[in-house]
Order: C-alpha cells, then sequence, then structure tokens
C-alpha cells in the first residue's frame, strides 16, 4: 500500500491559522515532513519543520503555546511522545515610515499613474530590511513583475516562477527619480528604499505600509 497526499505548493506567508483574533493575523505553516526509511516499517520518529508569522509579539507567543498543548493532547491520546524545538527571534516586522511613504506614492505616480501605484495590504513574508528601517526613514516597495501575456503568473517558490525583466527598468527608473528628488530636496539626513519585484502584480507599483 502507498499513500499520497497530493496539495497546492505555496508560500509559508499565506496559509492562516483559525485559533487567533481574525483580526490579528497568524501564520502557521508545515513545509517538511520527514519520517521512516521504507513503505513496509512504521518510523518510531517523524520530523516535521515549519514557521511562524504574526504581526504581533503577544499573538507570537499565544501561538507557541497552543502549538505546544495540541502536541501533548494529541501524543497523549496516542500515547506517543514529542520534542519542540522553538526557535525565538527571527526577522521583525517590516514597519515603513508614512512620510516617506506618502513621499514615494507621489512619485511613483506622477512616473506610472496613479491607477498603477499606491499602498497594498501587509504581507508576513520575513524581510531583512526591516532591521534598516529600525534605524533610518524608509520604504519597502513591491514591484510588480508578472505578465499574463507571456505566461508569467507563478508566484514565489513556485518550481515555474519567473519575472518580466521590464520591470527592473521600471523599479531603476523609480529609484533614479527618488536618488535625484532626495539630492535636490533633502528632507531627512538618511533614508533607505528597497524594490522587490513580485509575481501577478502586472506592472503596478505596490509600495506597503504598515
Amino acid at each position: 500500500m502507498r499513500l499520497r497526499f497530493q496539495g497546492s505548493r505555496c508560500y509559508a506567508c499565506v496559509r492562516a491559522c483559525r485559533r487567533i483574533d481574525p483580526l490579528k493575523a497568524a501564520v502557521l505553516t508545515i513545509g517538511s515532513i520527514q519520517g521512516g526509511l521504507t513503505f513496509n516499517v512504521i518510523s518510531e520518529v517523524c520530523t516535521l519543520k515549519g514557521t511562524i508569522r504574526t504581526f504581533d509579539e503577544a499573538v507570537r507567543k499565544q501561538m507557541h503555546c497552543h502549538l505546544e498543548r495540541v502536541l501533548a493532547s494529541t501524543c497523549h491520546m496516542h500515547e506517543a511522545g514529542f520534542e519542540l524545538n522553538y526557535k525565538w527571534g527571527g526577522y521583525p516586522p517590516l514597519v515603513n515610515h508614512a512620510n516617506e511613504v506618502n513621499r514615494f506614492n507621489r512619485i511613483a505616480g506622477g512616473i506610472f499613474g496613479t491607477n498603477n501605484a499606491g499602498p497594498c495590504h501587509p504581507v508576513m513574508a520575513a524581510e531583512d530590511f526591516a532591521y534598516y528601517l529600525q534605524h533610518l526613514p524608509g520604504c519597502f516597495m513591491f514591484v510588480g513583475a508578472g505578465n499574463d501575456s507571456q505566461g508569467i503568473t507563478a508566484p514565489h517558490h513556485h518550481p515555474n516562477f519567473d519575472i518580466d525583466e521590464k520591470a527592473m527598468l521600471y523599479a531603476g527608473r523609480l529609484l533614479k527619480n527618488e536618488f535625484f528628488l532626495t539630492c535636490m530636496f533633502p528632507l531627512m539626513p538618511g533614508r533607505l528604499c528597497l524594490c522587490r519585484h513580485i509575481f501577478g502584480m502586472k506592472g503596478a507599483l505596490c509600495i506597503e505600509n504598515r
């Protein structure tokens, strides 16, 4: 007998947990399941690896406590044991600065049109640029790199992921305008910006503001 489960691959940041206040987002994803060496022997050990994403530290602790309760009750029911190695730390939430977001909205809207630039909903992707924004004012942006006509529609971490490389020209044009405006009209002693290409936005510029 051989049993195989088939689902849809996706990035860890798109699944939602049902045990948390719906107004406080949280994600629990199991991305790796490893156990056993052959088809006719039940392994005594199975290792699962995953990630938890939240915007709130209190919710993160709540997720950890709930996970331990579920593991303890499930293992008790089946007369099994478990070992949970939960790594605290990781990347902090990326929080843009409002003044920089507003300024980039004006710059991007002037270049690409107001219908093609604007804020987007918070995204639970881990991003080390968050550390920079803890020290300097800045703005993190998504630049649309999908193209339906070319079949470029797959999300990140998908085996068919690709980008329309013309998006890099749009990002470069935006950063060039930002650079010259910063040099001509410096509002703050230091500021940072970072563009990231993301699928499926059909050339639109999305400025993340949270």
